[in-house]
Parts: structure tokens; C-alpha cells; sequence
């Protein structure tokens, strides 16, 4: 599935999976990318000492 995302590229990809979602009745919220790492997802508060100390990124 991941080699076809990328030939079909992300616009193609949002397309299909809002049309599959509204044919079956869902909703395809879309999310602002910013600071979604530190953002706390009970109150909203975003901080970099939100983010896990655990995450290591390489």
C-alpha cells in the first residue's frame, strides 16, 4: 500500500478516501500539521514540554 500512495500522490489519496467516506457514511476531518507533536489532545495546550521524552526521531 505505501509504494501506491506515493505513485498516486497525497491530492489523489485524499480525494478517494473522502469520496470512500462519504459513500459509507464517515466524515474525512482534515488537521492542521502544526505543532500536532506538542499539542496536548485533552486541553489543547500546546508546549514543547508536551511532546514524550521517549520519541527520538533519527
Amino acid at each position: 500500500m505505501n509504494k501506491s500512495i506515493l505513485d498516486q500522490g497525497w491530492y489523489q489519496f485524499k480525494r478517494q478516501l473522502d469520496y470512500k467516506l462519504s459513500w459509507r457514511g464517515g466524515l474525512l476531518v482534515e488537521v492542521n500539521p502544526r505543532h500536532t507533536s506538542q499539542r496536548c489532545s485533552c486541553c489543547g495546550h500546546t508546549a514543547k514540554e508536551n511532546r514524550s521524552p521517549i520519541t527520538k526521531v533519527r
